[in-house]
């Protein structure tokens, strides 16, 4: 008879050191919070203007971003920002293009590509609360 291969285990639960689903949420909603709903990478100028849905059909919601690997690099403020499809999936992942690697290089780049961009104002300088509905836990 042949000696048959064991069946690999399962690990329970979560790995060591990877954020739960509710946290991974949080940051989602962080960056989403954070960018009003509205692409952050603005690769080719062709991203799909104005705030982008929570969740929905694959291609039409927003992403969250990681501009480096996450097992390295975490899920932290600095390494995630939200994103249409069409930048996070189609340039970024399929034609690898590539974005700076922290957020703070990411605006300052999206700076100096695109002059027309309003400046990134601070959650206390926003006064447009009423346009776009904040997501709370």
């Amino acid at each position: 008879m042949n000696p048959r291969k064991p069946i690999r285990k399962k690990r329970p639960g979560i790995r060591r050191g990877e954020l739960t689903p509710a946290q991974k949420e949080d940051v989602r909603r962080m960056a989403f919070n954070r960018a009003w709903g509205c692409c952050e990478l603005h690769i080719d100028g062709t991203c799909q203007k104005g705030p982008l849905p929570w969740d929905g059909p694959l291609y039409s919601r927003g992403h969250l971003v990681h501009l480096r690997n996450r097992t390295m690099y975490g899920w932290g403020e600095q390494n995630v920002c939200w994103g249409c499809a069409r930048c996070h999936l189609d340039l970024m992942h399929v034609k690898g293009v590539h974005v700076p690697k922290t957020y703070d290089e990411l605006i300052a780049w999206n700076r100096e590509r695109h002059a027309s961009l309003k400046p990134v104002a601070t959650a206390s300088e926003r006064k447009m609360e009423h346009e776009l509905p904040i997501l709370r836990s």
